[in-house]
């Protein structure tokens, strides 16, 4: 059972901070990327950067595990930030050298929104997402649930979890905005649903390679031996999509599809499964259930028309596909040339 808010404590000293940004209001137009990008979640906010990854692209802040301080913001708000960061640090409680990715401050606009989405690639799997209100007071919501958030209050959200924010208010709300390796709290996030890059999790899917291929491959003394160049490839020219579902963080199964125009039907985007896999200890929770209906809302949304499954004839994964509304169009069958 995941949890989707967690208060950490309250009454935490933010007035300090908050008079320090009152004198440089410069600093919230620095930079501008995070909520210009296309397809920002984030249009309605305004940040400062304290700490950010290396790799300061788009497709970084995704991926980018490394992350630097950047000491002009952090030279203009100190000795505030330092203080209250360390308070904060002291009640989340990760040990004498915590593992800290990136912090930021985040202000949004008066009746501001923050869309709907899932922080996703192996930054956000890596670290959890800890938020202390400075100013204001927001409406949260993760799955639908609501948690307004307080000035001096620390929380821990689900950041893997679907979310979106709304400020109701006439003013202004700031965040501090941390993340840090966690594990206490990565236990808390139950089973999320995220698409990745097949070459970032190569090492960690490889038991799941080796179960996948000792249950259902057909011709077992043809070895397993993945094209991972190919993979890479794929990806790259936009052909390839990975869902993965994850269960506090661990990786218990995935399912991936070549996506394009059909070449006989070229009006119409189609996915076709290349893969699907989930851990047998893991089978029994509908977790194959809803990793499917994430698949197939994904994939609409990027307006694929039909999605094509295929499954071993001796399995019971054709049953399961009827069952959740697939109809059998095809077989597909084996043969062996060289016997």
């Amino acid at each position: 059972m995941s949890e989707r808010f967690k208060r950490i404590a309250d009454g935490l000293a933010v007035a300090p901070l908050l008079a320090k940004l009152a004198e440089k209001p410069c600093l919230w137009m620095a930079r501008i990327e995070r909520q210009s990008y296309p397809g920002s979640a984030h249009k309605d906010t305004e940040t400062i950067y304290l700490r950010w990854a290396t790799d300061q692209s788009v497709a970084g802040s995704f991926h980018c595990l490394e992350s630097e301080d950047q000491l002009a913001p952090l030279l203009d708000l100190t000795p505030e930030i330092g203080t209250l960061f360390q308070s904060a640090l002291r009640h989340i409680g990760c040990g004498e050298e915590p593992d800290v990715g990136r912090v930021i401050l985040v202000r949004l606009a008066p009746h501001g929104h923050i869309a709907e989405h899932v922080d996703e690639g192996p930054y956000a799997d890596k670290y959890d997402r800890f938020h202390l209100c400075v100013a204001g007071a927001s409406s949260f919501y993760v799955e639908g649930h609501r948690q307004e958030m307080l000035p001096g209050e620390l929380w821990w959200f689900n950041h893997k979890k679907p979310h979106t924010v709304q400020n109701f208010s006439h003013v202004p709300r700031i965040h501090l905005i941390m993340d840090l390796v966690a594990l206490e709290y990565r236990k808390l996030r139950g089973l999320t649903f995220q698409r990745e890059r097949p070459h970032e999790l190569l090492d960690e899917a490889r038991s799941l390679f080796e179960a996948h291929y000792r249950e259902v491959a057909h011709y077992q003394d043809i070895p397993l031996d993945i094209n991972e160049g190919a993979y890479r490839q794929c990806e790259e020219a936009g052909l390839l999509r990975c869902f993965t579902a994850r269960y506090n963080g661990e990786l218990v199964g995935y399912c991936v599809f070549m996506v394009r125009p059909n070449l006989r039907y070229s009006t119409s985007i189609q996915a076709v499964q290349d893969i699907l896999f989930v851990d047998q200890t893991k089978r029994g929770a509908l977790f194959g259930k809803r990793l499917l209906e994430f698949c197939e809302q994904r994939l609409k949304a990027e307006g694929v028309q039909v999605v094509y499954q295929h499954a071993k004839i001796t399995s019971t994964v054709g049953k399961f596909f009827e069952a959740v509304g697939y109809t059998l169009i095809d077989g597909i069958y084996g043969k062996r040339l060289d016997q």
